[in-house]
């Protein structure tokens, strides 16, 4: 649409080497994504106007449900009320990313899900933010990478 400059979200696939070189952050779960069905790690680079547009929306319940039901309203959304934030919207959702349409194992998104926002000991979750979540499928692959959470739920 033409009041979005940029509508591609720019990312690079990366290889399992590689995910070696990144440093653990609380943003790590956010910006690298393992795609299940294609086997391949994806880094985002760079958040395109409309998906930020997208994850703003989604965080407010009123927003969404008046976009949903109005689509066409979208072109005049304003975006003043954005929160210009240094990390993805994808906090509130862990299992939403803007690379590619979600269709991993229901195993991996309620890890996610149960890491990143419930733990028996409260003072504890934060540390899940700052170790990359992986499926269970790879974790003797990653065994050796300190910031990787080998937690198997």
């Amino acid at each position: 649409m033409p009041y979005v400059e940029n509508d591609t979200t720019q990312y690079h696939i990366t290889n399992h080497q590689n995910i070696l070189e990144i440093s653990s952050r609380s943003n790590l779960n956010s910006y690298l994504q393992y795609n299940e069905k294609d086997n391949q790690w994806y880094f985002l680079d760079k958040l395109s106007e409309l998906d930020n547009i997208c994850m703003n929306i989604m965080r407010d319940v009123n927003k969404y449900s008046y976009y949903l039901k109005n689509p066409s309203n979208i072109k005049d959304y304003n975006k003043t009320n954005n929160l210009d934030t240094y990390y993805n919207f994808n906090y509130a959702f862990p299992n939403i990313n803007p690379i590619f349409y979600n269709k991993n194992s229901k195993s991996y998104w309620i890890k996610k899900i149960n890491l990143m926002y419930f733990h028996e000991n409260d003072n504890k979750i934060d540390e899940n933010w700052y170790k990359l979540i992986v499926p269970n499928q790879l974790l003797s692959q990653y065994k050796k990478m300190k910031f990787v959470h080998l937690n198997i739920i």
